[in-house]
């Protein structure tokens, strides 16, 4: 049985499987899932609580968040599509407590019907993810969670990165608004207005009484990249 990698099997094309190396081949066969057993990708088992799809396809992928906890997801995507263009594409979130196999795998393949490559994760602590003590949740988790799917997608030769969004389904919503705040790659093409991290040491120079107030564009051009710098880091 195939194992979840970080490679999504599924969405590449034939010439991109010719360039992997017979060592990354062997990688995408036999991986185990790190903590866990193995589970099945590329495989006709499907386990959501909707339809399938005659439209888009569908493999499950795994990652890691900054915090170190990793993700399992369902990677959709057009089916009879050009991968040799970049597209559009979305990270989705569950409601909260909800999983990937519910209605944000339903909205990321319905997303892939219409020309967007989507992934649908298990937030930190849920479902196939990772995180301890299981069934929990972490605010600062599911910020980075987002923030996680960005770089996922971002490494993929089929997507364009300057086209990457968030879509969150009922409580996640607030999550994603959260990471796009954030994470500009995911806020593209309309910044937020306000900015809510600082591009220097704003608490030092706060705390001793002086003033450290950067404009709109030295903090956005910060964002911007910090996730540039998060796309190349090295998983």
């Amino acid at each position: 049985m195939q194992t979840v990698t970080d490679v999504p099997v599924c969405a590449l094309n034939r010439r991109s499987l010719l360039r992997l190396t017979g060592a990354t081949a062997a990688v995408l066969g036999g991986t185990a899932l790190r903590g866990g057993g193995a589970l099945a990708q590329g495989t006709d088992a499907w386990d959501k609580t909707f339809p399938r799809s005659d439209r888009a396809d569908h493999c499950k992928v795994a990652y890691t968040n900054r915090l170190g906890i990793r993700l399992v997801a369902d990677l959709y995507s057009p089916r009879n599509w050009d991968r040799s263009r970049r597209h559009p594409a979305l990270v989705v979130g569950t409601p909260f407590g909800a999983v990937k196999e519910q209605a944000s795998g339903l909205y990321a393949q319905t997303m892939a019907e219409r020309g967007f490559v989507a992934i649908a994760h298990d937030p930190s602590y849920v479902g196939e993810s990772g995180g301890k003590p299981h069934r929990t949740a972490s605010f600062e988790a599911l910020v980075e969670d987002f923030s996680a799917g960005v770089d996922q997608l971002g490494r993929l030769p089929f997507v364009d990165r300057e086209r990457i969004g968030v879509l969150g389904v009922c409580g996640s919503g607030g999550f994603g608004l959260a990471a796009a705040q954030v994470d500009l790659r995911a806020s593209r093409p309309s910044p937020p207005s306000r900015c809510t991290t600082s591009a220097r040491r704003c608490g030092r120079a706060w705390r001793t009484g002086s003033t450290c107030r950067p404009s709109g564009a030295t903090s956005m051009r910060s964002r911007l990249s910090a996730g540039r710098r998060s796309t190349a880091r090295p998983r």
